[in-house]
């Protein structure tokens, strides 16, 4: 009896390192996605850019952020043609079309893109007392809903794209 009551303690001592350590850990800086299709690499986010090369059709990349529109494009309402993913390619930092891309995680940010949009949309549509939920739908969008003076009901404000922070209300 000694040596399993023993036994357990040690178990749960193990299992409390564990859930510490885990609980401290940060999120990864890259998500894991493949190419839908081949696709052209650019050198920055935009159609206008230098090809750097192609990536096969379901070539694993890792992807480390996204941009909304490209640098060479005017803002558009259309979120699939204007979205870019940031990835490695060749040892360098490349993008490429977001819509082509099929996520191991849909519903999960994209390093660095949720506080950004949400920062941007608070700054435009948000006050002080205000409250905001997000809840995700489909296809790596999330909703945004307002609650004004932090009363009532919540309301539909935008709708983000959380793979490149593209928001559209």
């Amino acid at each position: 009896m000694k040596k399993i009551t023993i036994l357990l303690m040690a178990l749960v001592f193990i299992g409390s390192i564990f859930v510490i350590n885990n609980e401290n850990a940060q999120a990864a800086d890259f998500e894991k996605a493949f190419a839908k299709k081949t696709i052209l690499v650019k050198s920055a986010p935009g159609e206008s850019y230098k090809t750097l090369g192609k990536l096969k059709a379901k070539t694993s990349v890792k992807v480390y952020g996204g941009v909304p529109i490209g640098t060479d494009q005017k803002d558009s309402s259309n979120a699939d043609q204007y979205g870019w993913s940031k990835i490695m390619y060749k040892g360098k930092y490349a993008y490429v079309p977001t819509h082509e891309l099929k996520f191991e995680h849909p519903s999960a940010w994209a390093p660095s893109v949720k506080a950004k949009a949400i920062a941007e949309i608070k700054e435009q549509f948000v006050s002080k007392n205000d409250k905001i939920r997000l809840v995700y739908d489909k296809n790596s969008y999330y909703e945004v809903f307002i609650q004004k003076d932090g009363k009532g009901e919540y309301q539909y404000l935008v709708y983000i794209n959380c793979k490149t922070g593209w928001w559209h209300g």
